[in-house]
């Protein structure tokens, strides 16, 4: 079984170059779905700190 010492954390998702957004009000924009992809990458990198300090006891 993995510990969760073991765990490595995700890479960050990559963000758009400022070209790629069209600027014509889509939705959901390219850089809308980038910071929806960043938050749900936060929050699994916090999930998996949490769990390694939980290791630590």
């Amino acid at each position: 079984m993995v510990s969760s010492r073991d765990e490595t954390l995700p890479p960050p998702p990559e963000k758009p170059e400022p070209d790629e957004c069209c600027g014509s009000g889509c939705v959901p924009c390219i850089l809308d779905l980038y910071e929806d992809r960043l938050q749900a990458w936060r929050e699994r990198v916090a999930a998996i700190r949490a769990r390694r300090r939980g290791d630590e006891c």
